[in-house]
């Protein structure tokens, strides 16, 4: 009887064993992709609200550019001194178009 419950219990754990090496090798997958394409840390995006004041101080300094992503009707119509129009749809696209040396201030 403890042989055939042996045999019984091999049988069954083949299928756990094939699920756990593919979620071991899923993860694996994720992770190295993850690390793999993952932008260099000074490259990575921070997002923090800020108010007039500091923006302001900050154009002052030379060290942002004032981006306006309202409609392009809107930004025609009355913008902030100095700022820049990118369609809010293609902003992630329009990125590579800003200096990378400054900060980005979006409204």
């Amino acid at each position: 009887m403890s042989k055939k419950a042996g045999r019984r219990v091999r049988r069954n754990s083949a299928p756990l064993l094939l699920v756990s090496a593919l979620m071991i090798l899923v993860l694996g997958m994720a992770i190295y992709t993850r690390t793999r394409f993952a932008p260099p840390e000074e490259t990575q995006i921070r997002i923090e609200r800020i108010d007039v004041q500091e923006a302001r101080a900050l154009i002052d300094q030379g060290r942002a550019i004032l981006v306006d992503v309202r409609g392009q009707e809107y930004y025609a119509q009355k913008h902030a001194l100095g700022a820049l129009w990118f369609d809010e749809a293609d902003v992630a696209g329009s990125l590579s178009q800003l200096p990378s040396d400054k900060l980005l201030i979006f409204y």
